[in-house]
C-alpha cells in the first residue's frame, strides 16, 4: 500500500516558472506575500518541483533541532564557493569538522578579542573625517575584513580587501545565478563568461587563503589562531582527512567569509536604522555616554551596554543578515498534520519569521526595546534566530555578538551617522541581505557626554 503524501496550501500559478520568477525578482518581498496568505507552513507548487516554506517557530525547531538528523542542506550554492568546509558539508563529516573548530569560539576564547576588536575599529574610525560622505557597507566590510585577519589569522589583510570583496560578489552572483534560474545546473557545465569569471573568482579566494596557510607553515609556531589550531589538529589528532590542504583552504575560507560578511551588513543596517530614528540614536548615545564617558569600551562594559546590545539585536530582527536557509529531507517527515517524501525542499526564512506580527506587534518599526534580554527569553524558540540553530547554527555566533556590540560601541562614542537621502534603501539578498548598491551615510562628529 503506498503512502499518502499530504501538502499544505500554498501560491500556484497556470504559467509555468512565473512564481520563480518573482522570487527570483524579489526573494523577501514573495516570502513575506507568501507567509502572510499562507501562515505557519505553505507549499509552493512550481513546474520545477515543490518548495514548502516553513515559518512557525515550532515547525522550524522541528527541522533544526528535533529531527535534525532527517534533514540535509539543500542549498548547493554556498559549496560552489566555499567547497566542503563547514558551510558545505553535511552529517558525521560536518559534525566531526564543527566539534574539531568549536574550542576557538568558546566564549573565553572569544573575550580574549576583545582588546583587538576595539583597537582596530577606533585605528579605523579615526580616518573618517566630520562632514564627509562613505559608502558605510564598504566602510564595514573593510573593517570587519581586518578584525577578522587579525583576531582569527593572526593576519594583516588590509591590502587584500578590495580584492576579497570584488571576488566575493562576483562568484556569490554566480552561484545564486545557478541555483536559482531553470537548467542552472547545465548552463554552469557551459562555456558561458559568466562561469569562466565564476571559476576566476573562486580560484582568487582560494588562492589567499592557501598564502595564508603557507605564511603560518613557514613561520611554523602556534600563533593562537584559527590556522595555527587546525594545522595543530592536523599533525596531532588524526583529522587529516579533515584537514587536507583542499579542507584547510575551504575552511578558512568559510570562516574568513562567513566571520566578517554578516557581521559587516548587520552593523551596516544599524546605522542605517539609527540613521532614520533619532531618538533611538538617543538613548544609544546616552548609555554609551553613562557607560564608557571618553575612553574606549572593555569587556568589563559589556554587561552595561545592553541598549547598545539591543540596538544590534533589533537591527538583525528587521534586516536578517541571514535570510534563507534550505533543508531537504532523507525520509518520510510529518511536520504538524501534513506528511512529506524524502527529498522534499523545505525553506526556512529568518526574515519572514522576524516579521511575523504575532511574535513582533508592528514589525517594520525599529523598536529594540522589544529585545531586551528578558523579552527575548519569552519568546518561542525559534522566533527570533538571526544565527540559525541546532547544529548547524552559525559556530562564531558569541564572536559576532561580541563584535557587533564593540564596534557599535566605539564608533558611536565619537559618530552620528546621517542619511544622504529619504528615500529607503533597497536590500539585495545574495549570501547576506545586503543594501543594494551601497549605503552612502554622511558623518558627523560627536562628542561624548
Amino acid at each position: 500500500m503506498s503512502t499518502k503524501y499530504v501538502y499544505p496550501p500554498g501560491p500556484s500559478d497556470w504559467l509555468p516558472f512565473r512564481l520563480l520568477f518573482r522570487f527570483l525578482r524579489d526573494p523577501a518581498a514573495f516570502l513575506i506575500e507568501t507567509a502572510r496568505a499562507y501562515p505557519d507552513i505553505a507549499s509552493v507548487r512550481e513546474r520545477g518541483g515543490r518548495y514548502v516554506l516553513v515559518t512557525h517557530p515550532d515547525l522550524i525547531q522541528d527541522i533544526l533541532v528535533t529531527h535534525n538528523h532527517n534533514f540535509l542542506k539543500a542549498d548547493t550554492s554556498l559549496k560552489r564557493v566555499f567547497g566542503n568546509g563547514l558551510l558545505g558539508s553535511d552529517g558525521d563529516f560536518h559534525l566531526r569538522q564543527r566539534r574539531a573548530l568549536q574550542p576557538l569560539f568558546l566564549r573565553d576564547k572569544v573575550a580574549h578579542h576583545t582588546d583587538a576588536i576595539v583597537a582596530l575599529t577606533e585605528r579605523f574610525g579615526s580616518g573618517w573625517d566630520d562632514g564627509v560622505t562613505l559608502d558605510i557597507y564598504e566602510q564595514m566590510l573593510k573593517v570587519t575584513q581586518v578584525i577578522v585577519g587579525k583576531t582569527l589569522f593572526d593576519t594583516d589583510v588590509e591590502s587584500e580587501t578590495a580584492k576579497v570583496r570584488e571576488s566575493l560578489t562576483e562568484a556569490a552572483k554566480a552561484a545564486y545565478f545557478f541555483l536559482r534560474v531553470p537548467f542552472g545546473a547545465y548552463l554552469e557545465k557551459l562555456p558561458l563568461s559568466r562561469v569562466r569569471r565564476f571559476h576566476q573568482a573562486r580560484a582568487r579566494l582560494h588562492g589567499l587563503m592557501q598564502e595564508l596557510i603557507d605564511e603560518h607553515r613557514r613561520v611554523g609556531k602556534d600563533r593562537g589562531d584559527i590556522l595555527s589550531l587546525m594545522l595543530r589538529l592536523r599533525e596531532e589528532h588524526g583529522a587529516q582527512d579533515i584537514f587536507t590542504d583542499e579542507m584547510l583552504r575551504s575552511q578558512a575560507l568559510t570562516l574568513f567569509v562567513a566571520g566578517h560578511e554578516t557581521t559587516a551588513t548587520a552593523l551596516t543596517w544599524t546605522w542605517y536604522l539609527l540613521g532614520r530614528n533619532p531618538e533611538a540614536e538617543k538613548r544609544l548615545h546616552e548609555e554609551l555616554d553613562r557607560v564608557l564617558g571618553d575612553r574606549l569600551p572593555t569587556h568589563d562594559d559589556i554587561p552595561h551596554l545592553t541598549y547598545t546590545e539591543m540596538v544590534f539585536a533589533e537591527s538583525m530582527r528587521i534586516f536578517s543578515p541571514i535570510y534563507l536557509m534550505a533543508r531537504k529531507n532523507v525520509a518520510d517527515h510529518p511536520l504538524g498534520k501534513y506528511l512529506f517524501p524524502p527529498g522534499t525542499n523545505f525553506l526556512i526564512s529568518p526574515y519572514v519569521t522576524h516579521h511575523d506580527p504575532r511574535w513582533f506587534p508592528d514589525p517594520e518599526r525599529f523598536d529594540p526595546e522589544r529585545l531586551t534580554r528578558e523579552a527575548r527569553s519569552k519568546l518561542p524558540k525559534f522566533a527570533y534566530f538571526p544565527f540559525g540553530g541546532g547544529p548547524r547554527q552559525c559556530i562564531g555566533e558569541s564572536f559576532a555578538w561580541l563584535e557587533g556590540v564593540l564596534m557599535i560601541a566605539t564608533l558611536a562614542r565619537k559618530w552620528r551617522l546621517k542619511a544622504v537621502s529619504d528615500k529607503p534603501v533597497e536590500a539585495i539578498e545574495l549570501v547576506t541581505m545586503q543594501p543594494k548598491g551601497g549605503l552612502p551615510m554622511r558623518l558627523e562628529r560627536r562628542r561624548p557626554g
